[in-house]
Parts: structure tokens; sequence; C-alpha cells
């Protein structure tokens, strides 16, 4: 997984290199209703755009997923519980089949209790 991501990276980080130094001409970026008038490379624009695109899509996906999130937590917290209540078990069973008594070599399947007496 990791090369596959190295594989990918590296043709992408050269690529954005290549667009920065092809691309080193000024742009004037102006906010209309605000008195701000910046002059910067087109490459920091269009880098810059693409990463806040970026940024603003992975939040957005990160707040729509919320459930499935909550979902997998509980689930979580679930799975714990009945894997503590079945070591439990397995616990109390050992005991069991540690406490009964072999007859003739062999174990029991359950111990037959003493007749009552009768009043």
């Amino acid at each position: 997984m990791r090369y596959l991501i190295w594989l990918v990276a590296i043709p992408v980080a050269l690529i954005v290199i290549a667009f920065a130094v092809a691309n080193r001409d000024l742009a004037t970026v102006s906010f209309s209703p605000l008195p701000f008038v910046l002059d910067i490379p087109l490459w920091a624009v269009v880098v810059g755009a693409v990463l806040f695109g970026i940024i603003v899509g992975g939040t957005i996906r990160w707040l729509m997923d919320y459930r499935w999130r909550r979902l997998a937590r509980v689930r979580g917290k679930r799975l714990r519980a009945v894997e503590k209540e079945a070591a439990l078990l397995r616990d109390k069973l050992a005991k069991l089949d540690s406490a009964r008594v072999p007859r003739n070599g062999q174990r029991d399947a359950r111990p037959i209790p003493p007749p009552e007496a009768a009043a």
C-alpha cells in the first residue's frame, strides 16, 4: 500500500512542480465587495483553489459520515461487552470441568446428584 501511495504521489508532485514553473506570471485577484486586491502568481491561485476545494469537500464528507462513525462506536462497545461476557463464561465452564471427578478414567457428561432423603 505504501508503494502505491508513492507511485501516485511522485507523478502528481512532478505535474504540480511543472505547472508552477510554467505559470509564474502574476494574476490579479480581487475580492469584489471588499477593498482587497492581490497580485500573486497564477500557480498559487490554481493550487490554492484546488487545496481549498479538497479541504471543504473533506470537511463536508467527514460531517456527513458522522452517523456511520457513531454506529461503529456503538457496535464496538457492544462487541467488547459480548467478548467480555464470553470470556467470563469460558472461565466458569473451565472451573466446572475441573471440578468434576472422573470415574473409571472417563469424564461424566453431568454429575448425578445424590437422591434427596424422603421425609
